[in-house]
């Protein structure tokens, strides 16, 4: 079976100094979601910290408590290197390859690689 694991922050030391990051795998969803994730910061950070996204055909539904604001992201190329800085409160769901366009529509293209 097919699961795209992203680990950067596994490797990371100083990633995980800094930041929480968890993943759920909720059995409701299975069928359009690879896992809901969490990344949330310990305290303000005073500098910047990198999560490295790897290229792995899913695409995320992302939302920043921080900034209010809720996007969809997901790279199929390369790696990227997402900054992370001050207060850092995310939630994702990460959908399947092919569920994002099964639920809302609109072809994958539209979406990824433009972070």
């Amino acid at each position: 079976m097919y699961y795209p694991k992203q680990i950067p922050h596994l490797l990371d030391v100083e990633f995980h100094s800094h930041l929480i990051y968890e993943e759920y795998h909720p059995a409701a969803l299975a069928d359009v979601c690879m896992c809901i994730w969490r990344i949330v910061s310990h305290h303000p950070l005073n500098e910047t910290i990198y999560n490295y996204i790897l290229p792995d055909a899913c695409i995320d539904l992302v939302i920043d408590f921080t900034k209010h604001t809720i996007c969809f992201a997901g790279y199929s190329k390369e790696t990227e290197a997402f900054e992370l800085h001050k207060d850092i409160d995310y939630m994702g769901v990460r959908f399947k390859p092919g569920a994002f366009y099964a639920l809302y529509h609109v072809d994958a293209y539209h979406i990824m690689d433009r972070m």
